[in-house]
């Protein structure tokens, strides 16, 4: 059976917010997705950081955009699906 819990990351160990019904020394798979503060957060950054850019020429921009589709950094983020 699957939950979902919130949990907080305090000194590298994931400790739940709420009790799991789980037996002591039993495993469990975990999927960890960012709260959507965080997701705004690290948005937020990145938005700062292009507002300051100075203007791109066309030149620029178009080596941008090709470099933008052949880079990881670009895609999807495995919590935004």
């Amino acid at each position: 059976m699957d939950y979902t819990v919130r949990a907080v990351y305090v000194d590298g160990v994931l400790r739940p917010l709420e009790p799991l019904p789980l037996s002591n020394g039993q495993s469990v798979e975990i999927t960890v997705r960012l709260g959507q503060h965080e997701l705004a957060q690290h948005w937020q950054a990145w938005r700062d950081f292009l507002d300051n850019l100075e203007p791109l020429s066309e030149e620029q921009l178009r080596l941008l955009e090709d470099s933008a589709q052949r880079r990881p950094l670009f895609r999807p983020f495995a919590w935004d699906k």
